[in-house]
């Protein structure tokens, strides 16, 4: 998670979410979101299980998938009776089309660029993705 690319797409994320989009709020930042979110959340949680790649992806899809769900309706309901912090998604599954993005997470690895690495604590960047990701 050090690594350049990755950072690079995880500040994209972030910069999009509260500043880009209070700017345009188009589709256009919506879709960013959308790609670079399952981008970052997809290599976040490989590298914490290496070992099991391919249920890592098949988790993207299914809780992405259920998240722009209307069946993830009642858990929003129930987060939001609870915690301080409000969560709000709109449901649109034209956002599925960021699944296009997974092949490249899938084998960002195996590319000479995912070498390239910044010295960065990892519970930064933990820390950064967990905002992104509740954000």
């Amino acid at each position: 998670m050090q690594s350049i690319p990755f950072l690079f797409m995880l500040t994209v994320l972030l910069v999009n979410d509260f500043v880009f989009k209070q700017m345009f709020g188009n589709w256009f930042t919506g879709k960013l979101s959308d790609f670079t979110g399952v981008f970052v959340f997809a290599i976040f949680w490989q590298t914490f299980f290496p070992e099991k790649k391919w249920a890592v992806y098949v988790f993207v899809v299914l809780i992405f998938t259920w998240w722009k769900s209307p069946y993830s309706d009642s858990y929003i309901h129930l987060w939001n009776s609870f915690m301080p912090i409000t969560l709000i998604r709109t449901v649109d599954y034209t956002d599925l089309i960021a699944f296009v993005i997974l092949p490249f997470a899938f084998y960002y690895d195996q590319l000479e660029i995912s070498h390239w690495r910044i010295n960065i604590p990892s519970a930064v960047i933990v820390g950064l993705c967990g905002y992104a990701f509740v954000a």
